[in-house]
C-alpha cells in the first residue's frame, strides 16, 4: 500500500481524521520541500 493511499485513508477514509468529531478542532499540517506536491496532494486528493 502506498504512502498516498495510507494518508488519504487516514484523513478522509471511512471514519477518517478530518471527518471525525473527536479531533477537537485540531488541524493538519503538510510539510515538505518546495515543489514536493503538498498543494497538489491537498487539491487533488483531499
Amino acid at each position: 500500500m502506498s504512502t498516498l493511499t495510507v494518508l488519504k485513508d487516514y484523513l478522509v477514509g471511512e471514519g477518517g481524521y478530518l471527518l471525525n468529531d473527536d479531533n477537537n478542532g485540531k488541524t493538519v499540517m503538510l510539510s515538505g520541500a518546495w515543489g514536493s506536491g503538498k498543494r497538489y496532494f491537498w487539491q487533488n486528493n483531499i
